[in-house]
């Protein structure tokens, strides 16, 4: 019940999402994620058992891809870009807090998936204020 509510926040996304394609259009790449992800809720509920829980996992990794690829791109630009630091606190928090919740239902997914978000986040973090103190000076 938590992940379905959880999966509803991503409503406030789809004004965004139809606003970046707008903007700057979307790849073949971006329309098969975009298609996929927007599949995941129906089909957490669809599957069963271990298939769900390797379906879930994956699809959780998968969102850290985009994440990994903000690091790549700040590290290469040497900005701070467009992160927004609030966010990326919240969604650490979020990380935490489904972490002890994992832990508390023994649900290895979640004790697995979020502690490398947290990673991942971080490093975002910092690297925002490594770089958006140089862009600042500059």
């Amino acid at each position: 019940m938590g992940m379905m509510v959880n999966g509803l926040l991503g409503i406030p996304y789809i004004p965004i999402i139809l606003a970046l394609h707008e903007y700057k259009g979307f790849t073949k790449t971006n329309w098969i994620t975009l298609v996929i992800f927007s599949l995941m809720i129906p089909l957490v509920y669809i599957l069963q058992g271990s298939v769900r829980d390797m379906f879930v996992l994956c699809g959780l990794f998968g969102l850290g891809f985009p994440l990994i690829g903000q690091i790549r791109e700040m590290y290469k630009e040497k900005s701070a870009g467009a992160v927004e630091p609030r966010f990326i606190i919240v969604f650490m928090l979020a990380s935490v807090f489904w972490f002890i919740y994992g832990v508390v239902i023994e649900n290895w997914i979640f004790i697995v998936f979020n502690p490398a978000s947290i990673v991942i986040l971080g490093i975002i973090l910092f690297l925002y204020y490594k770089y958006k103190v140089k862009t600042a000076v500059m």
